[in-house]
């Protein structure tokens, strides 16, 4: 297993999950609620794309997380694994969402909107002496961005680079080409269907 921190070229999966209509939820909670529902959400996100699928998580942006996955260790199959990993993140979400209306207690419902991309991207520590981050920076990146904000409540969407890495195993709904701001070609986008 070959692993750096500087900076290189890789070939990366990138996930992008965000909290749909967050904004409405944060404004009817308390500071130390918004808190409890935040870490609750990004720890449970976070160990299921960190634990089981060997995502690295990059950064939390609000209630938005950042994760690839393919670095620092190298592996042909970060595809796969990006989308099992956001599957089995949207799954967890309806089951908490499940269980909480089960017990009948009053809960903020949570959902969420997933994009994926596929492609090469500059990996590594990057930054300045005050501030270092080991991330991913380039096009992808963004492509990865603008495919969750494609994403309804629940939904996973892929680009045609991440579905040619998928095989047969998952089901996806094709859904023509997009022009997606801030790229100067059109990405293919498919649903996943899980």
């Amino acid at each position: 297993e070959k692993y750096t921190m500087e900076p290189r070229e890789a070939e990366l999966t990138i996930l992008f999950s965000d909290v749909r209509g967050f904004t409405g939820i944060a404004e009817t909670l308390k500071p130390e609620e918004l808190r409890e529902y935040m870490n609750e959400y990004l720890t449970e996100m976070s160990g299921i794309i960190r634990s089981k699928y060997h995502g690295t998580l990059d950064k939390y942006i609000g209630d938005a997380i950042l994760a690839y996955l393919g670095a620092p260790i190298e592996t042909d199959d970060h595809a796969q694994r990006a989308v099992a990993a956001a599957i089995a993140v949207q799954r967890a979400i309806n089951e908490r969402n499940r269980s909480c209306e089960l017990a009948g207690k009053p809960f903020v419902r949570l959902e969420a909107g997933i994009g994926i991309h596929s492609g090469p991207v500059v990996v590594g520590n990057i930054g300045s002496e005050l501030k270092m981050d080991y991330t991913a920076i380039g096009e992808p990146v963004n492509v990865a961005n603008r495919m969750q904000a494609l994403a309804g409540p629940g939904q996973i969407k892929i680009t045609g680079e991440v579905r040619e890495r998928l095989g047969e195993l998952i089901d996806v709904k094709p859904e023509g080409t997009r022009m997606l701001e801030g790229v100067d070609h059109p990405i293919e986008v498919f649903e996943v269907l899980y």
